[in-house]
């Protein structure tokens, strides 16, 4: 099966107001918990990776040690104050011009495993050998909508309706969906407020203890 081109997009320019401070740039171990999210998509074979950001977007840019990759691309939404389907646009006007499908996923979702990122993956190159019109793939833990989302050939997709905070919400209601059920809790883990923060810690020791010091 002939693989198909794909961009990952990193939608963080939030302004973390439940959290009370920028939770991009918060800890976990070793490294702040956008640079986790970053690391992980790394370690697949995207054509192409984009972070979103917005707010404080200087200084959580200089916070994340430079990766030595050619493929991985920031971005400023000048207009993140408006809600996320603004960044969710910017990527999209900036995905590179060979490539017709994205994979989305959250700045604050560091716990997503790759098997789950694996899965969507070879789900959407087989669609896209196929089925030339627009698709989402979604994934569901417990009946429950997750991310990341996969949107393929989304270049006939029409966006006037991605409006507001509701990130590509309008777009999936009129799109042909593809729906998985994944065996990982990650995929539903935001972290959002000071409460999450401190269950994602929990989650790291506990992870540290089963690998004995590795994250």
């Amino acid at each position: 099966m002939e693989k198909q081109k794909i961009s990952a997009v990193i939608l963080a320019a939030g302004q973390s107001t439940r959290m009370g401070q920028t939770k991009q740039l918060l800890k976990l171990g070793d490294k702040c918990i956008l640079e986790h999210v970053i690391d992980q998509l790394l370690k697949q074979k995207f054509d192409q990776i984009i972070v979103v950001l917005g707010h404080e977007a200087e200084k959580i840019r200089k916070s994340i040690p430079k990766k030595h990759t050619k493929h991985l691309y920031y971005l400023f939404n000048h207009q993140y104050r408006l809600g996320q389907s603004t960044s969710f646009l910017t990527a999209i006007r900036n995905v590179l011009p060979s490539v017709n499908s994205a994979m989305f996923f959250l700045g604050d979702q560091p716990f997503i495993k790759e098997i789950t990122i694996e899965t969507l993956l070879k789900k959407g190159n087989k669609m896209m050998q196929v089925d030339g019109s627009p698709f989402v793939i979604r994934p569901y833990h417990h009946d429950l909508p997750g991310h990341p989302i996969f949107i393929g050939n989304f270049r006939k997709c029409d966006f006037s309706t991605v409006v507001g905070d509701e990130g590509g919400r309008s777009l999936f209601k009129s799109t042909k969906k593809e729906a998985i059920l994944i065996e990982d809790p990650g995929i539903l883990f935001d972290i959002d407020t000071p409460a999450d923060y401190l269950e994602a810690l929990r989650k790291v020791e506990r992870l540290k203890r089963v690998s004995y010091g590795g994250y």
